[in-house]
């Protein structure tokens, strides 16, 4: 499966949903990129304005793949 990084939604923990622990934070002006590990699955997250979140390296957080940005891909 395949998601573009910017679909990728990022909210605090509440303890339900799928989890991510954040492995650095770049921020880049208009935009903030996640590098976040789900289990042992590494994948990178795109923020931008007003979605930001506050979080630092270290800080488990809750993700959303909205399903109309989850692409598959046959092998």
């Amino acid at each position: 499966a395949m998601i573009r990084p910017e679909r990728i939604t990022l909210r605090s923990d509440d303890g339900t949903g799928l989890r991510a622990k954040i492995q650095s934070c770049t921020y880049l002006g208009e935009k903030t990129e996640y590098q976040l590990l789900v289990g042992e699955h590494a994948i990178q997250a795109t923020v931008f304005g007003d979605a930001r979140i506050s979080a630092i390296q270290g800080d488990v957080m809750q993700i959303i793949l909205p399903p109309a940005g989850v692409h598959l891909i046959s092998s």
